[in-house]
C-alpha cells in the first residue's frame, strides 16, 4: 500500500520521476468521480475533469456535494476522500503494477500523421516521452480524466520550446517538441 502520509512531505512538484504526482492525480480523479457522477448521471463522463475551483469550493464551503444522491445514508467529504484514495491505489496497481512514476503515466505523445494509424509504422514514427507538469503548472500538460485507457497522458502541452539569449540573440535556440518539422 502507498500510505497517504507520504503525500504530506511532498512539495507539490509535478516531476516526471516522482511517484507522488501520479498518486495525487489518481486520487483527484477518483474523488471527482465520487463527488459529482451521481448528480450528473449520463452527463458526467464528458464533464469529468480536474475542476480545481469546484473541488476547492466543495471542500471549503459546499460539503453537501459529497453526499451521494443515490443512497439513503449521507456521505461526508472525509469518507469520500478515504474511499477515493483506496480506489485510486487499486487502479494504479492494476494499471502499472507496483512501480510507477508520473512521467511514465503522463507521457507526451506525438503521433505521426498518417503513420500512427498503421500499428507497425506507429511503433517506428510515433514519439512517447515521459513528462512532468500538469494543467496547473508552468510546464503545462493537461490530462483527460474521462480517457479510461490513458487518463493521465499529457494531452495538451507546449509544442514550441525556446531559450532566448538576450545578450546574444543569435545564440537563442528553439525546437518543436516532436523534433524539427515533426521529424523525430
Amino acid at each position: 500500500a502507498y500510505p497517504e502520509k507520504s503525500l504530506q512531505s511532498w512539495d507539490g512538484t509535478m516531476a516526471a520521476d516522482r511517484r507522488e504526482p501520479l498518486v495525487m492525480a489518481a486520487w483527484w480523479r477518483e474523488f471527482a468521480r465520487e463527488l459529482y457522477a451521481d448528480e450528473l448521471g449520463e452527463a458526467f463522463r464528458p464533464s469529468w475533469g480536474a475542476r480545481a475551483v469546484f473541488i476547492d469550493n466543495v471542500l471549503a464551503r459546499q460539503p453537501h456535494w459529497c453526499d451521494n444522491v443515490r443512497t439513503s445514508v449521507p456521505e461526508t467529504c472525509a469518507g469520500l476522500l478515504a474511499s477515493s484514495f483506496e480506489k485510486a491505489m487499486q487502479d494504479l496497481k492494476k494499471r502499472y503494477g507496483e512501480g510507477w512514476s508520473w512521467g511514465e503515466a503522463h507521457a507526451a505523445r506525438h503521433r505521426h500523421r498518417p503513420f500512427s494509424r498503421v500499428p507497425w509504422l506507429a511503433r517506428i514514427f510515433d514519439i512517447r516521452v515521459p513528462s512532468g507538469g500538469d494543467a496547473y503548472t508552468v510546464n503545462a500538460g493537461a490530462s483527460d480524466f474521462h480517457d479510461e485507457a490513458e487518463p493521465y497522458a499529457n494531452r495538451h502541452a507546449a509544442s514550441l520550446r525556446a531559450i532566448s539569449d538576450l545578450a546574444d540573440p543569435q545564440a537563442s535556440v528553439f525546437i518543436h517538441s516532436g523534433g524539427q518539422s515533426g521529424n523525430p
